[in-house]
């Protein structure tokens, strides 16, 4: 029985990219495309920890607006109140959907 190359699996010694194996495929040293399930998840993350990053600094920066001093700590501890409630709502609300994304990129 004659044994064929798993996709990403290493060519034989003494092969070089580019030439072809004994199965007459050609060997590559290019790495295979991304998961699109990885790729979706990484995006998510990304809105996600973006939505954070950019509602955190809102707080900090009210915290100049009312007490004068970038992130105050009553500012802060009010953002960090708010956060999970923002990503609850968030997350009920489908607000991180492949809609989104393909929103986001279209733009």
């Amino acid at each position: 029985m004659v044994k064929s190359r798993q996709p990403g699996e290493k060519p034989a010694a003494g092969q070089h990219p580019g030439s072809p194996d004994r199965y007459g495929a050609r060997v590559s040293t290019l790495p295979l495309a991304d998961d699109p399930e990885k790729r979706r998840l990484r995006a998510y993350l990304v809105f996600i920890l973006l939505d954070v990053a950019i509602l955190i600094a809102a707080f900090a920066v009210s915290g100049v607006v009312r007490e004068g001093r970038f992130a105050a700590p009553a500012a802060m501890m009010q953002g960090e109140l708010t956060l999970p409630l923002f990503l609850t709502i968030a997350l009920y609300n489908r607000v991180y959907s492949m809609r989104a994304i393909r929103r986001a990129f279209a733009a």
